[in-house]
């Protein structure tokens, strides 16, 4: 009985360790595909979001943070714009704004020239806000 239950531990030892590297690489490659589905699925969920608040008639222009869960907004609803109070359960109307009033920056798409590596430098040597 001893011999027996010997050769069953030997054996469960070969077949666990040539199975295990068979789950270490099917997990890997499970691993690999869903890294890969989440990549995918966040680009689309990404591009389905940017057409929905980029269509339409209502833009938040400018957001000013008063405190916790409290803001100014000036909003373009159409042609007019608005500035308004959001707090956390509601929103308060202020005036309207005279758009001509308005100064709207255009966000830059690159404001800075320098690559990475630069900047990583600058970082290290304690001169990224020393222009």
């Amino acid at each position: 009985m001893c011999i027996y239950s010997g050769v069953g531990v030997h054996h469960s030892v070969y077949a666990l360790g040539s199975s295990g590297i068979g789950q270490f690489i099917v997990s890997v490659f499970i691993l690999a595909v869903v890294i890969v589905l989440c990549y995918f699925t966040t680009r689309f969920i990404a591009n389905y979001q940017k057409g929905i608040v980029g269509k339409g008639n209502i833009e938040i222009l400018e957001a000013k943070s008063l405190g916790n869960n409290k803001y100014i907004e000036i909003v373009r609803i159409g042609e007019e714009c608005f500035a308004i109070g959001v707090a956390k359960d509601n929103i308060t109307f202020i005036s309207k704004v005279d758009r001509d009033t308005l100064k709207i920056e255009q966000p830059q798409a690159n404001k800075t020239k320098e690559s990475f590596s630069q900047l990583l430098d600058k970082l290290k040597n304690g001169r990224l806000n020393n222009k």
